[in-house]
């Protein structure tokens, strides 16, 4: 059941969704004429056999997120997508997978997923050479040089290479010092979802916000990045992203809990418009943050609680202010 909701929420997100082939990845039920399924179950008895595990396929899931969304893997999508890899009986690297792209069904319909995605479309948008630029400088952090946008051009207005195979074919073709910049980039990647270690941080990395924040981090990493020194700015964006949660979290409570009351136009009957203490904007709620966290934690407010704060939500209150109140 959790699968069925990720998949579907990754389909609000991504914009696209093979039905046949999540349905059949999470036990739902496809069309007899769609032959993923059955492909998929010989997949996982090969992979059994050959003593292929979900653990084997992380890196390769990280550089696809890297390849296709220029960020790291979200600490669901991370062991659903092993998953699908090891259902398809996928090779576990980059290299094989591409590969296994002509060759295998289930291994085309799971890039052609992310390839096609809204996500990954307005990463690559425009003509040939607009997106072959886009792809480069997201995995390379440069242009194509001449020789490259030429080969790739030609193989893609051939038909012999297609847009959402593109990403995954560039990067398993990589050399010399953009190798190295895949690796670190997949190692900051790896390192930031591990870091997801609580429900905060992984709620905060969430929205198209949030992809672009973490995406703007991960474009900082180049050959000569100092992998324990950008640690340092990993924490940062992370401590970020929790903090935007929070305040957008603080504010919708404090707008829909206080502001009927505190406000230069308040919504419930008997309180008078001429308030001193008033919550209608974002600054006021910041400037009124300590008087906000101590009269929720004493639950002296909302009066009589007649506007139905929880404790959930004086508990979000609560972390809100202990964060600085971002």
């Amino acid at each position: 059941m959790k699968q069925k909701q990720y998949i579907v929420r990754r389909a609000a997100q991504l914009g696209v969704l093979s039905a046949v082939f999540a349905l059949s990845a999470c036990g739902g039920a496809s069309p007899e004429s769609q032959p993923g399924p059955k492909l998929a179950a010989k997949s996982v008895s090969l992979a059994a056999q050959s003593g292929t595990q979900l653990s084997d396929y992380q890196d390769a899931v990280q550089r696809i997120f890297v390849a296709y969304f220029g960020r790291p893997a979200d600490t669901s999508g991370l062991p659903f997508f092993e998953q699908q890899l090891l259902n398809a009986g996928a090779p576990t690297t980059v290299q094989g997978i591409n590969q296994a792209y002509l060759t295998n069904p289930n291994v085309k319909a799971l890039i052609d997923f992310f390839g096609t995605s809204a996500e990954s479309q307005a990463l690559y948008p425009g003509t040939t050479e607009e997106f072959l630029t886009a792809v480069y400088q997201n995995l390379y952090n440069r242009a194509p040089d001449a020789g490259g946008l030429a080969y790739w051009s030609a193989k893609i207005n051939s038909g012999e290479l297609t847009r959402p195979n593109a990403a995954v074919s560039i990067m398993a073709g990589a050399q010399s010092t953009d190798i190295d910049i895949i690796s670190k980039k997949t190692a900051v990647a790896t390192s930031f979802t591990n870091s997801l270690d609580s429900a905060a941080k992984i709620e905060a990395y969430g929205g198209l916000s949030a992809n672009a924040t973490v995406r703007s981090m991960l474009n900082q990493v180049s050959n000569s990045t100092d992998l324990q020194a950008f640690q340092a700015t990993l924490t940062a964006t992370i401590t970020s992203l929790v903090n935007s949660k929070l305040s957008t979290q603080a504010q919708s409570i404090v707008t829909a809990r206080c502001t009927p009351c505190h406000s230069a136009s308040p919504t419930i009957s008997g309180f008078p418009a001429a308030r001193i203490i008033k919550y209608d904007s974002a600054s006021d709620i910041k400037n009124g943050a300590s008087g906000i966290a101590l009269t929720v934690s004493l639950q002296s407010m909302p009066q009589n609680n007649m506007t139905g704060m929880t404790d959930a939500e004086r508990a979000t209150i609560a972390a809100w202010f202990a964060a600085g109140a971002p």
